[in-house]
């Protein structure tokens, strides 16, 4: 610091620039001291304003201190001031601290900023900034060290939460630093391709496929991933879609679908030698498998598979149970002199159109046949029994019926039938009655009460007899006038036209006409299986019954549904008391009892106008009266007609 005016002045010319050698000069050219007026002589110092002073004058113009050294505001050069008033009124600021700028100074934001280098701090944290910072907001001034403006203003990384600044990444809706934007499961670096994931993370399409990828149909544990085979509604890797036993591609692309489940949720696929060898449906008839695509039948009781040549060829499906009769069970019978039937066959039939047909029946069947009429007729007695428990009560007459089985041909002769198809669609039974018509009539009447009589005749083949001696036929009126009295034997005539020939008699006056009812028996097929057997005879037992109570003509529907009805209680059907009476499985036999729903299944469905529709208004009928079988006999023999 200088120690004297001198120096003070050399001082002031190094702050300020050399002085003027030519002070002002004032009273005719003598020199006068600035600060006391006096002439300078000798030694003296000049200003920048040009004054001259003693060294000893020289005082700050502001502040009137001795000032040793002095300085002077550019912009007002005439005043000399000392450095203390210089630094409170005209120097320089610190835009930081506010205090005058000396010593190292630091400019930054384009000369927004001059301050002491220790003034130049951060505005968030007062930390001084040793290199970086930014100003925020932009324009505001305010300056942020490097490290506030990351942590406290920058953005956050949507990967590690930590601020961003320079390049980051913009995806998934967010932002990443470049180093985060990484495959969640392995780390690589997806930034130029990446998938999202379920999470909303990315990830490499190796790792997505891994994870998020619908897995391969075949159960090889892999994703799905370029090109990709559709079959049954699934999707497989190229080249994974093979047959699930023997491992090998598909030729040509063609595959068969085999279940391991009903429900159809366990489906595969195979290749055509795998389906041949161990899924293909196989003929229940013939045994042989069926080629994929290739048509069959299903047998409709059992559901069993049978190929259309099979399913057209005679004896196929047994006429007992309706499941299907194997090819080697028909060899066998065939061998056995089965078809012959000169040999004792009694399954074979004379169709209408011409040939044999076969009457076909299982092996399982065909161990349980009856061909002894003493069996059939103790399988009738319990028919019997079981009926009158029924309800089925006062048949007149004795409480047995004599059953004789015949072979088919003389079934359908005794039935004035023919069978038809290769299966023999025909009777299995038929009630044989006998019915006698005697009356007594004026001879005037006579002739025209046998002429209805023959008229009758001619259709149903009865017998037509007198007792004057007249031949049969002889429509000849007697010449005396006593009543002539006559009788007509309706053996094989039809109810109807049995009904018809005692009404038209009727309808003469002083005619009277009675009619003698015989029941001669039942004639049922002979072979069938006793389960068989006994609907057929619960089913005639019931002409049986209505013919021996003496019921009044019925339409055909109406009649065939009562009887119907009578083998559907045999089979099990209703839920009323049988009080230990045994029907049709006394012995409680699974496998019959499954026969006889499927049998009573079929009749409650069965489309058929006679036997179909008048079996279900039976029941209908049977139903309204209680399941009371006596009280719907009842009501059917009063008012012709079943109960509402």
């Amino acid at each position: 610091m200088p120690s004297s005016p001198l120096a003070a002045l050399e001082e002031a010319e190094r702050r300020l620039g050399r002085l003027s050698v030519t002070p002002a000069r004032v009273d005719g050219g003598a020199l006068r001291c600035g600060g006391c007026g006096e002439r300078v002589t000798g030694r003296y110092l000049v200003a920048p304003n040009k004054k001259a002073f003693h060294p000893d004058c020289l005082r700050c113009e502001l502040c009137g201190a001795e000032c040793k050294t002095f300085a002077s505001d550019p912009k007002r050069p005439n005043v000399l001031c000392c450095m203390g008033c210089y630094d409170d009124r005209y120097a320089e600021r610190c835009t930081r601290c506010d205090r005058p700028l000396k010593g190292e100074i630091l400019t930054a934001l384009g000369g927004k900023h001059r301050c002491h280098v220790k003034c130049f701090t951060c505005d968030l944290c007062t930390e001084p900034i040793a290199s970086k910072f930014v100003e925020h907001p932009p324009a505001s001034g305010r300056i942020i060290c490097e490290r506030c403006h990351v942590d406290k203003v920058c953005e956050k990384c949507d990967g590690c939460g930590r601020g961003m600044s320079g390049a980051f990444v913009r995806a998934l809706g967010g932002k990443y630093h470049r180093e985060c934007f990484r495959c969640r499961r392995c780390s690589r670096d997806v930034t130029s391709r990446y998938v999202e994931g379920p999470d909303g993370a990315p990830y490499c399409r190796g790792c997505h496929v891994k994870i998020f990828a619908p897995r391969c149909a075949c159960g090889c544990g892999e994703g799905l991933e370029g090109s990709v085979t559709s079959a049954m509604g699934r999707k497989f890797i190229e080249g994974h879609f093979k047959c699930t036993d023997c491992a090998r591609e598909f030729r040509r692309g063609k595959f068969n679908r085999v279940r391991d489940s009903k429900d159809g949720k366990d489906e595969r696929a195979v290749c055509e030698g795998c389906y041949q060898k161990t899924y293909a449906p196989r003929c229940a008839v013939c045994a042989v498998a069926m080629a994929s695509g290739e048509s069959y039948v299903r047998n409709a009781t059992s559901d069993e598979a049978m190929c259309e040549r099979c399913d057209a060829a005679p004896g196929s499906v047994c006429d007992d149970c309706g499941f299907c009769v194997t090819k080697e069970f028909q060899t066998k019978q065939r061998r056995a002199g089965f078809r012959n039937e000169t040999d004792g066959a009694t399954r074979t039939a004379r169709r209408a159109s011409g040939g044999h047909a076969v009457i076909g029946q299982c092996e399982a069947c065909a161990r349980e046949a009856v061909n002894d009429d003493v069996v059939a007729a103790h399988l009738m007695n319990r028919v019997i029994r079981f009926c009158s428990h029924a309800g089925a009560r006062y048949a007149p007459g004795d409480q047995t019926v004599a059953v004789q089985l015949v072979t088919a041909d003389r079934l359908a002769r005794a039935a004035d039938k023919r069978h038809a198809g290769p299966n023999a669609n025909g009777p299995r039974g038929v009630t044989r009655t006998k019915i006698t018509l005697e009356g007594r009539a004026p001879p005037e009447e006579w002739k025209k009460i046998m002429l209805g009589w023959k008229l009758e005749r001619r259709g149903s083949g009865y017998e037509l007899s007198e007792d004057n001696g007249s031949s049969p036929g002889d429509a000849s009126c007697p010449t005396d006038r006593t009543p002539v009295k006559g009788s007509c034997d309706l053996a094989d005539a039809s109810p109807g036209s049995i009904q018809r020939a005692a009404q038209l008699a009727r309808s003469h006056p002083d005619v009277s006409v009675e009619e003698k009812r015989i029941l001669k028996g039942v004639v049922a097929l002979k072979g069938m299986s006793s389960d068989a057997l006994g609907a057929v005879l619960a089913h005639e037992y019931g002409h049986c019954y209505l013919f021996m109570r003496k019921f009044p003509l019925l339409p055909l529907a109406m009649e065939e549904g009562v009887c119907e009805l009578f083998a559907w209680l045999w089979l099990g059907g209703g839920r009323w008391d049988r009080g230990g009476v045994e029907g049709s499985n006394p012995k409680g036999d699974p496998r019959v009892a499954a026969w006889a729903e499927r049998r009573r299944r079929q009749m409650e469905v069965r489309k058929d106008p006679v036997y179909g529709d008048g079996f279900r208004a039976a029941l209908r009928g049977y139903e309204a009266c209680g399941e009371n079988l006596w009280t719907f006999l009842e009501h059917l023999r009063v008012h012709e007609s079943f109960p509402a």
